[in-house]
């Protein structure tokens, strides 16, 4: 029954959440997943507009979703010259946090604070 609960919980939250946060929250999994998979905390750009969510694959939204994963202190677009990429927060890469903590601030604040290292840049 918890269960049930749970999800009924989970899919009235999607109801409830706005468009652009909606596909934050997407871009965020989609990063994080991405990352971890190629053992990296940092995506380039153009791997984003191929192969992302189709939420941010725009130009755009993209920015619109970095610009609320930044506020956050989750991830920041770095540029090298010509060449873009998603810095992703490298305490929202660690295995032992659970996925539904990492989207929540205050669950990993204390992590945060041990790891400096990760400052958003002023767009």
């Amino acid at each position: 029954m918890g269960w049930h609960l749970n999800e009924a919980r989970h899919l009235l939250a999607d109801l409830d959440t706005p468009p652009s946060l909606a596909a934050a929250i997407r871009f965020d999994a989609w990063l994080r997943n991405e990352a971890q998979a190629n053992d990296t905390d940092r995506v380039p750009a153009k791997r984003i507009c191929q192969y992302g969510p189709n939420c941010v694959r725009d130009s755009r939204d993209l920015r619109a979703a970095l610009a609320i994963l930044a506020e956050r202190g989750r991830a920041r677009m770095e540029e090298d010259g010509r060449r873009r990429c998603v810095a992703i927060n490298p305490v929202l890469l660690d295995d032992r946090l659970w996925p539904s903590e990492t989207w929540d601030t205050e669950a990993v604040k204390s992590k945060a604070r041990a790891r400096r290292a990760f400052k958003p840049t002023a767009a």
